[in-house]
């Protein structure tokens, strides 16, 4: 990769965002234990996250997630201005329709269609802080159960979760949000 990728995060503000991501992505993955495990495998595991600029317009993933510093190139796996369909194998190598991240398709990724979210590919990156996109509205994965016809069913639905509750899940880290153009601690 020709960029600096610690300068290009820098010169265009972004935040690298891995989500709770709304949908059921795998069974045991509900907030804040699929969050806590992307933290505890950071350095294993390719994750997906949004590149986020102040003021985007983006339809994200999730409400709540882990901001990481992008500061080597090799951290940067493939990115693409769209869901990129990615995934880790057994054997760790990664599938994804990301490009490489030369400059040009860095600044591709920022350039998403109205809904959409962008999605980069990650791995080794420090953990920096965790985001919330909106501190008064914030849903997260969790397992509920409800009845159907008289029988118990489990499921894994996006639900509400209050700000103190995701201080209280990350003790350690700082939460920030996007303000005014600015990431700032909230």
């Amino acid at each position: 990769m020709s960029p600096d990728p610690r300068s290009f995060v820098l010169e265009t503000k972004l935040c690298v965002v891995h989500f709770s991501h709304h949908a059921k992505m795998r069974d045991d993955g509900v907030f804040p234990d699929d969050l806590q495990a992307a933290i505890g495998n950071c350095a294993d595991w390719t994750l997906s996250c949004c590149a986020l600029t102040p003021g985007h317009t983006m339809g994200l993933p999730g409400d709540v997630g882990v901001i990481f510093e992008i500061d080597n190139p090799k951290q940067i796996v493939s990115v693409c201005s769209d869901d990129s369909g990615s995934s880790q194998t057994e054997d760790g190598s990664d599938q994804s329709f990301g490009s490489e991240p030369s400059l040009s398709a860095l600044n591709a990724s920022l350039d998403v269609a109205c809904g959409r979210y962008n999605e980069w590919r990650v791995i080794g990156a420090k953990v920096s802080g965790i985001y919330v996109e909106n501190t008064n509205s914030i849903q997260a994965k969790r397992k509920v159960t409800f009845e159907v016809s008289g029988v118990q069913v489990e499921d894994i639905v996006a639900g509400p979760v209050n700000l103190e509750s995701v201080k209280n899940s990350f003790p350690n880290l700082s939460v920030f949000t996007f303000q005014n153009g600015c990431l700032v601690e909230i």
